[in-house]
Order: structure tokens, then C-alpha cells, then sequence
């Protein structure tokens, strides 16, 4: 691979920066966002847990309808199924309040001694 010598420099550069000393300020920061991005995560996952979960009870009540032709067991599931999924929505944002009254003193005290 043929490469320019400004190229190289960029390559150098970039993985030089992995291994220099983070100043305390910078691993704060870091902190911050890794702090931030585990509110919006616990709300993700719990979101993907149930829509799939109420999706595949959901499937298992058409299955019945459809191919075994257990009309009412089947309504019944289905339902089931139906309820679950709707809970995604509200658990994500119930799952993201309860992790932001977690973090948010550290969020706050790290802030202040960034912005000092």
C-alpha cells in the first residue's frame, strides 16, 4: 500500500493519541458521556427486551390461529403478546428516568469540576 508521507503522518498520529496521557480533565469528560450514554442504554435495552419478547408471544398466537386452529387460545396469546410490546415505549422512558436520578449527582459534581 502506497502512501503518502501527510498520509503516514495521519496513521501515526492517530494511533499515537490511544497511548498519550489523558489529563484529568479529558478522562472526566469521557466520564461523562460513558455516564450520559448508560441513561439512553438502559432505556434501549429494555425496549428491545420486551418488543421481542411480546413480538414472539404475539407470533405464537397467530401460529395457533393459523396453522393449528386454536381460534380463541390463539386470540388470547396474541393479546398477550400485544400488551407486552406495548410496554416497550413506557418502560424505555420509566428504565431512562430511574437511570438519570442514578447518575445525575455524578453527572453534576464531574461538570463542576470540568467547568471550574
Amino acid at each position: 500500500m502506497n502512501m503518502s508521507e501527510e498520509e503516514m503522518n495521519e496513521v501515526v498520529n492517530s494511533i499515537r493519541s490511544k497511548y498519550d496521557k489523558k489529563s484529568t480533565r479529558q478522562e472526566k469528560v469521557e466520564e461523562i458521556e460513558n455516564l450520559d450514554q448508560s441513561v439512553t442504554s438502559a432505556g434501549t435495552v429494555w425496549a428491545l427486551v420486551y418488543g421481542i419478547i411480546g413480538a414472539l408471544i404475539f407470533g405464537t398466537g397467530m401460529c395457533c390461529v393459523i396453522i393449528w386452529n386454536r381460534m380463541v387460545f390463539g386470540i388470547i396469546i396474541g393479546l398477550l403478546g400485544m400488551i407486552i410490546m406495548s410496554l416497550a415505549i413506557p418502560g424505555r422512558k420509566l428504565a431512562m428516568e430511574r437511570q438519570k436520578a442514578k447518575v445525575s449527582g455524578q453527572i453534576k459534581k464531574l461538570s463542576e469540576e470540568v467547568l471550574e
